[in-house]
């Protein structure tokens, strides 16, 4: 009788360990799945950060490239002009210095106008 108990026992407690495994093994199951999850996220938020420095690093060498680009034709108006407030009051708009001034300042205006159009362009995409 005393082995029947202990057998019917250590049957009774075979089937309670085999759930009590399967219960940590789905427990550790489950936490691998929340630490991949959570590295994964981790990875994710790593990629957007390093693409908002990107795109942060890449606005300001375009603004750095426009700014320079609009300078020059900007000294150049500034300096015709200057040039053309010198000359004498009585000189005629046939003049080759005055011509050749004026078709400057229209290149560059032209010029200046493409470059922020094409700022514009670019804001309107962005």
């Amino acid at each position: 009788l005393a082995f029947a108990t202990f057998a019917a026992g250590a049957a009774l407690q075979r089937p309670r360990s085999e759930r009590s495994t399967f219960q940590q093994q789905r427990s550790i199951s489950l936490a691998a799945e929340q630490w991949r999850k959570l590295k994964e996220h981790e990875v994710e938020l790593h990629l957007r950060a390093s693409a908002n420095e990107v795109a942060k690093g890449a606005r300001s060498k375009l603004i750095r490239v426009v700014m320079h680009d609009l300078r020059s034709p900007l000294l150049t108006v500034h300096s015709l002009s200057d040039m053309l407030s010198r000359l004498p009051g009585i000189t005629p708009l046939e003049d080759p210095r005055v011509d050749r001034a004026v078709g400057t300042l229209h290149t560059c205006a032209e010029l200046m106008e493409n470059i922020v159009a094409d700022m514009l362009d670019f804001e309107r995409i962005d």
